[in-house]
């Protein structure tokens, strides 16, 4: 292993928007945003194919789990390449994969070809490259600025799912409604031939250089032990594990709930995760330039529990949309706090395999938590998840309060 370099200490500039100084963000921010609306069309294209086909939330909650399952058992091994390789390189692999991908949903449902079990297939195969994609993401963010403005592109890069996430189910509802669902792939193959081009046009020299993993051997094993010995890191992630096997299923609950509950359809899925994305803007901002402390990540789990009660008990879908709005800004700055937290605790050359498990944490869980709770919803009521969630939220919340 090279010199395993302290956890940055440089003190975080207060400028909120200091990331965007550096071209190489922009590009990345750009990139990733236009990417990520082509996924958020993709997705709702699904749901709506997989309530085509079966009508079951169950299944959809099967389809979503093996998706994230690459990343609980690959997790591991991809933290390790994000700190043994050039992350650039590694971004530019997966993001290629993942448009062919695409491309290759979209050719199956233009010639009819598409199943349950393609469907399934498919999602499996993202998954992989997804396992490989998000550590190297998050490892890679830091680079792009200089250090004092760290915090500023964490929170920042935490802002790329809500901002498209204002385009994306609202794009995926229109054209599901007006094209069908073929047109959601090619548009988010084309999205991530975007993210290649963008990687391609930032200047290698404007990157920051970090500590890397010299050999693989025993690389997860070190990992584990560093997370394992560092109470620090150790707590954020594990409050993720429980988070998000619990209460982050809002791919299979938000649909499950407009479909059966409210009686809507795509288009109102997408007016849903719009809608959130204006609390995602807003607790990414407020996430900005502020140094993450126990205090707030429990204060942001608390304001979520208070937000998925109201999502699970709202009584007409107007008031259960008005209530993403305070779930999407606790959400986002609840994840902004915690990856910050372990950026900041993370020697450079650790960074990959600490953000690995931080992601095998929040989405590796998503094949345990999804499933399950698409059959709650399907044997109780749409509901209910959203009760449980926010129990879990409260339960969190006070472990840690009780902490400080």
């Amino acid at each position: 292993m090279t010199d395993a370099a302290a956890p940055a200490t440089t003190t975080p500039t207060n400028d909120r928007f200091a990331a965007f100084g550096a071209r190489n963000f922009r590009l990345y921010f750009g990139g990733q945003v236009l990417s990520t609306v082509g996924t958020w069309s993709q997705t709702l294209a699904v749901t709506a194919l997989v309530f085509e086909l079966t009508g079951r939330s169950a299944q959809l909650g099967l389809t979503i789990a093996l998706q994230f399952l690459p990343m609980l058992f690959l997790g591991a091994v991809a933290g390790v390449v994000a700190d043994r390789f050039d992350n650039r390189r590694i971004l530019m692999i997966t993001s290629a994969l993942q448009g062919s991908l695409a491309a290759l949903y979209g050719v199956l449902a233009h010639t009819g070809h598409v199943s349950i079990i393609t469907i399934d297939a498919i999602a499996l195969a993202f998954g992989v490259v997804s396992a490989f994609e998000r550590p190297t993401m998050q490892t890679f963010v830091p680079q792009l600025v200089p250090s004092d403005h760290a915090q500023s592109a964490i929170a920042m890069a935490n802002t790329v799912n809500g901002t498209a996430r204002m385009a994306g189910p609202a794009l995926a509802g229109f054209l599901v409604k007006h094209a069908g669902v073929t047109v959601c792939f090619f548009v988010n193959a084309v999205s991530f031939g975007i993210v290649l081009v963008a990687l391609t046009a930032m200047r290698q020299r404007e990157i920051r250089p970090r500590s890397m993993l010299a050999r693989a051997r025993h690389g997860i094993r070190d990992g584990l032990r560093y997370v394992r010995a560092n109470r620090r890191v150790r707590t954020p992630i594990v409050v993720m594990v429980v988070i998000g096997t619990i209460a982050y299923n809002f791919l299979v609950t938000v649909p499950s709930i407009v479909t059966f509950t409210f009686g809507h359809g795509a288009d109102a899925m997408g007016l849903v995760f719009g809608v959130s994305s204006v609390g995602t803007l807003l607790g990414a901002y407020l996430a900005a330039g502020v140094s993450p402390t126990v205090p707030r990540v429990a204060g942001s789990l608390a304001v979520m529990c208070a937000a998925l009660c109201s999502l699970g008990l709202a009584p007409t879908f107007g008031w259960f949309v008005a209530s993403m709005v305070p779930m999407g800004m606790s959400s986002a700055y609840f994840q902004a706090m915690l990856v910050s937290m372990l950026q900041r605790e993370s020697p450079p050359v650790m960074r990959g395999r600490v953000m690995s498990l931080y992601q095998i944490a929040w989405q590796g869980t998503t094949p345990l938590g999804t499933p399950l709770m698409g059959v709650v919803a399907q044997i109780t009521s749409p509901r209910v998840p959203f009760v449980i969630a926010a129990i879990a939220a409260g339960l969190c919340a006070a472990a840690l309060a009780g902490s400080t």
